[in-house]
């Protein structure tokens, strides 16, 4: 079973925390420019994950895998309530 690399999430949660970033909390409410580029980071860092990712008509962001390994399956919005904390839902991705 693949390990969790703890400094590399961290590392990721703060950059997608810094976009939106709002008081001491994040800001990036749906179809918003913070929003739109949050997602665009997820593709980005999926596609490093070595899944091919895209966002699709509704803004989901869908990576798939590109071989025949097991799956894993996670959902999770990484937009937020207004003023939400730093980690809200983007945690859970």
């Amino acid at each position: 079973m693949p390990r969790i690399n703890s400094q590399r999430l961290l590392a990721d949660l703060n950059k997608l925390s810094a976009i939106g970033r709002f008081k001491i909390g994040v800001h990036r409410p749906t179809c918003s420019g913070a929003d739109q580029k949050a997602r665009a980071w997820l593709v980005g860092r999926l596609g490093t994950a070595v899944l091919d990712a895209a966002i699709d008509g509704i803004g989901n962001v869908i990576g798939r895998s590109r071989g025949p390994d097991p799956r894993l399956l996670l959902g999770l919005q990484i937009k937020l309530q207004p003023e939400a904390g730093r980690l809200d839902d983007a945690l859970g991705v």
